[in-house]
């Protein structure tokens, strides 16, 4: 799951970070004090971007583990007798 994550990430942040180096427009923003809120704020908008779409990604996951009933193996209770791991 943190392995599809990272790229997602990517596969968001990479065309925009390359787009923008590729045009030379990192060099105009760090002349200008308005160019440097600016780069902040995308920066900002980058990162609640990549939270936002994390945070749905792994909302999909909870998802389907609950309607395929894959969580059950963490649902179960485990009782220890006489050193052995018992499951209920």
């Amino acid at each position: 799951m943190g392995i599809l994550l990272l790229i997602c990430f990517a596969i968001l942040a990479l065309p925009y970070l390359i787009r923008e180096r590729l045009c030379h427009v990192l060099p105009l923003y760090a002349t200008t004090a308005t160019g440097r809120k600016l780069f902040d704020r995308q920066f900002q908008a980058l990162v609640a971007c990549c939270g936002f779409v994390g945070i749905v990604q792994f909302g999909i996951y909870v998802l389907v583990y609950g309607i395929k009933r894959t969580g059950g193996i963490l649902e179960r209770r485990l009782y220890r007798r006489y050193g052995t791991a018992v499951v209920v």
